[in-house]
C-alpha cells in the first residue's frame, strides 16, 4: 500500500481511468453504449417511491416506508438503469420524479461470453 496519500490517489485515479477506458472500448466493439448517470443517493433513495432513506454504509438492506424491501445494491441498482434510461430517452434525471416505478425488466441483458 502507497503511504503518500496524494501518490495513493493518483494510482487509484489510474487504475480508474483504465478500468473506465477498457469498459468504453470494449461497449464499442460490441456495439454497445455506456451511459453515465449521476450515481449520488442512488443506495440511499427506494427505487419503488423515491423516499430518501439515509442509512450508514454498515447497513446492508434497503428498509422503506413504503414497505419496500432489497439489498441496498439491487436498489441502487434499480435506481441507476431509471437514471440511465431517463438519460437514453433523452431526459436528465429529474429529482422531483426521482421513484419513477418504471418497470426496467428487459431494459438491460446481461450476457457471458
Amino acid at each position: 500500500m502507497v503511504k503518500n496519500k496524494y501518490l495513493a490517489k493518483s494510482i487509484n485515479d489510474a487504475g480508474w481511468n483504465l478500468f473506465l477506458n477498457t469498459l468504453l472500448s470494449k461497449a464499442e466493439e460490441v456495439g454497445k453504449e455506456v451511459v453515465e448517470v449521476d450515481p449520488r443517493n442512488t443506495s440511499q433513495l427506494c427505487s419503488e417511491c423515491g423516499e430518501l432513506v439515509p442509512k450508514k454504509l454498515s447497513v446492508r438492506v434497503h428498509k422503506c416506508s413504503c414497505d419496500y424491501k432489497e439489498n441496498r445494491d439491487i436498489n441502487a441498482a434499480h435506481n441507476i438503469l431509471k437514471r440511465a434510461e431517463l438519460r437514453i430517452n433523452g431526459s436528465d434525471f429529474d429529482k422531483s420524479r426521482q421513484g419513477l416505478g418504471t418497470d426496467l425488466r428487459g431494459l438491460v441483458s446481461l450476457e457471458a461470453g
